[in-house]
């Protein structure tokens, strides 16, 4: 469904969409940088947190001055 629905807002608002494919082992700096990060978060046992990604959250919970990076709900069990 949700494909469908990226078709309509496309065609409602007469966009023009470029799919480009990018070979894995393409020499595209970006595609090896997603590439590296990709790995490195499969492969990394503790979880990390970009401070970015705070940048677009309405709020940020905190706990003695630092971030509660789980589910609120299971934080206040």
């Amino acid at each position: 469904m949700a494909l469908q629905s990226l078709f309509i807002q496309i065609a409602d608002r007469n966009l023009k969409v470029n799919l480009i494919k990018v070979p894995a082992h393409d020499d595209d700096i970006y595609n090896i940088q997603a590439d590296s990060l990709a790995k490195d978060a499969h492969s990394s046992l503790q979880p990390t947190i970009s401070p970015l990604a705070f940048c677009y959250a309405p709020c940020v919970l905190t706990f003695n001055s630092l971030p509660i990076d789980m589910n609120i709900r299971h934080f206040l069990r």
